[in-house]
């Protein structure tokens, strides 16, 4: 006789599944912890949050990696200007918050 699994131990599995890829994420912060926020991307793997810290922080970079999230202390908080950024990746799970630009 075949037993099938309970709908706990199905919704059990699936949340297991689904944090698989969240339990290895890291949290990476700009600039007490690296000095350029370059350092801090390219070290970056999908799933990691890259912290830039409060101040105004200049920046000059393409942003094409996958499933990244860049968040600020808050708007007016952290200030990115740049002469040059560019976000070139078609992944919808980018996220970029709390943060101005100039």
């Amino acid at each position: 006789m075949r037993k099938s699994l309970s709908r706990t131990t199905l919704a059990v599995i699936l949340l297991l599944v689904c944090l698989q890829g969240v339990a290895h994420a890291t949290i990476l912060y700009y600039p007490s912890q690296y000095a350029t926020f370059n350092e801090a991307y390219n070290v970056a793997q999908p799933g990691d949050t890259i912290f830039i810290e409060a101040g105004t922080h200049t920046i000059t970079n393409v942003l094409q990696k996958s499933c990244l999230t860049i968040l600020g202390a808050g708007i007016g908080n952290t200030i990115m200007e740049y002469s040059y950024f560019d976000v070139t990746t078609a992944d919808t799970c980018m996220l970029i918050k709390n943060i101005t630009f100039r």
